[in-house]
């Protein structure tokens, strides 16, 4: 088995849901990202807050470097 494939069953195992991303949810990351001088804060991460923002869901992280986004409810998880 490809790690690709394994890493999906693993993903199918914990019933982890995947979403498609949006032509307005790839708009808003990129918006964000340029306000945010995209420091610190690569399009991947843009996305996570982008599509929590188009969902109204809390957004995890772990990485203590992104930029404060006030419209977003960003919880940063802390060893």
């Amino acid at each position: 088995m490809h790690s690709f494939d394994a890493a999906g069953a693993e993903l199918d195992r914990l019933e982890f849901v995947t979403h498609e991303v949006s032509n307005a949810v790839a708009d808003r990351a990129r918006m964000l990202r340029a306000a945010h001088d995209n420091r610190h804060f690569p399009l991947v991460d843009a996305l996570v807050v982008a599509f929590g923002l188009e969902r109204s869901w809390p957004i995890v992280t772990c990485d203590a470097k992104w930029p404060p986004v006030a419209e977003a409810d960003i919880e940063v998880l802390l060893a």
